[in-house]
């Protein structure tokens, strides 16, 4: 979603790479379908030769399937050549990567993104965690997405008859 939007801003071409390469799963998500069944960092191609295009100015980059080698593919010279030949190509570049604290992939991860949002689960992730991942991320934290908010949890935040969770 945010790919897509700030592909919509002024027409900001925008790439959204999956780099989450032990668990890929944007393939599914986005209902892409295709003969395609290599990740650009596996492939000797030309990583534009993966290139999907979702909508005018946003493409995607795919894992497509998942990696024992995922910290040496990110630590790659081929990684490091693709995000500067697309940071001279794109506006932005959204970057999909696997959980913070259940990966060393992304660390390696850190040193070639300018900034990162960091996305918790609702109800699932530990306040303890939360903050551990954030002291890591320093001062390329950008700002925190709440996921997995339910139903029920919004209409309580928002339902007058709520008061801190209770019934008036």
């Amino acid at each position: 979603n945010l790919a897509y939007g700030l592909s919509r801003v002024g027409g900001k071409r925008t790439l959204l790479m999956e780099l989450d390469l032990r668990r890929p799963s944007m393939k599914n998500l986005l209902g892409m379908r295709g003969q395609r069944e290599m990740s650009f960092l596996e492939s000797d191609a030309d990583w534009h030769d993966s290139l999907w295009q979702l909508r005018p100015n946003l493409h995607a980059l795919l894992a497509l399937t998942n990696s024992l080698r995922s910290d040496v593919l990110l630590q790659s010279e081929r990684m490091s050549a693709c995000l500067a030949e697309a940071r001279e190509e794109y506006d932005y570049i959204v970057v999909d990567s696997a959980p913070m604290l259940s990966a060393s992939d992304t660390h390696a991860l850190l040193p070639l993104v300018d900034q990162a949002l960091f996305v918790v689960r609702a109800d699932k992730t530990p306040i303890d965690l939360a903050q551990e991942a954030l002291a890591l991320l320093g001062g390329k934290a950008l700002g925190c997405i709440l996921n997995g908010v339910s139903e029920l949890q919004k209409q309580e935040y928002y339902d007058p008859e709520y008061v801190s969770g209770k019934p008036r």
